[in-house]
């Protein structure tokens, strides 16, 4: 396997191809192309995050936690008005807690060179970053969700070719560590779990651009529909 200099090296090399190319080929926004470039590197670093005790779990766990607060003062505005003594409790309290759930959720579900080294594990990255810029114009969103993905994957590409021992496979012996582009989990059930949640994922962005495969209307829709059919049929009644 790759070691941690390694993988930056290598990211930041992917990050600044991914952002040119989506210079000269998609004509991204700089600030978007930055971003991009930015999310590349530290996508680089995501799959090492089963080393609960490594770096990345480490700088991961430190960047949760620095936006945690962030994200609480954003969704609950009363809170920056309540005074600096208790925002700054706010800050300290919800600062540690992500730091020690975060850090302490990686040591209990996951195992070093377990599932999150693997091509499911880089697909429900992309899934779930899509998301997470969904108030962008489709092409930007994509393409930032891609950057994630692609710096994920570039990781397990970089790994899987360390991993390599042609020599040593040649003589019946076998050097390399866990393979890093799995597509099964140890177990079948987690594996169908695994691919049950892509499934599921893959549904929900589909409605972005397929609507009409969505299994249950909206309220919203629902509402509007109702709201039609009223004004059709006072329409005609009026016309009577």
């Amino acid at each position: 396997m790759a070691q941690y200099q390694t993988h930056i090296s290598f990211s930041v090399v992917s990050g600044a191809a991914y952002a040119f190319m989506g210079y000269s080929m998609f004509h991204i926004f700089p600030e978007h192309l930055l971003l991009a470039f930015i999310l590349v590197v530290i996508a680089g670093m995501l799959p090492d995050l089963d080393a609960s005790h490594g770096m990345p779990a480490r700088e991961l766990s430190g960047l949760l936690a620095a936006l945690a607060p962030v994200i609480l003062f954003e969704h609950y505005p009363n809170l920056r008005t309540a005074g600096s003594a208790r925002m700054s409790l706010v800050f300290i309290v919800c600062y540690l807690l992500t730091r020690i759930l975060s850090l302490r959720t990686l040591q209990i579900f996951t195992t070093h060179r377990g599932m999150i080294h693997s091509l499911p594990a880089t697909i429900i990255v992309f899934q779930l970053s899509y998301f997470l810029f969904s108030d962008l114009y489709w092409k930007d969103q994509v393409y930032l969700a891609g950057a994630i993905g692609f710096g994920f994957l570039s990781h397990l590409v970089l790994d899987g070719y360390t991993n390599l021992d042609i020599l040593g496979t040649a003589m019946g012996k076998r050097s390399g560590g866990a393979p890093a582009l799995k597509i099964l989990a140890p177990t079948w059930g987690l594996t169908f779990f695994i691919y049950g949640i892509i499934a599921a994922l893959g549904y929900v962005m589909s409605n972005d651009y397929f609507p009409q495969i969505r299994l249950q209307k909206t309220k919203t829709e629902t509402k509007a529909e109702i709201k039609t059919e009223v004004k059709a049929s006072s329409s005609s009644a009026t016309a009577r």
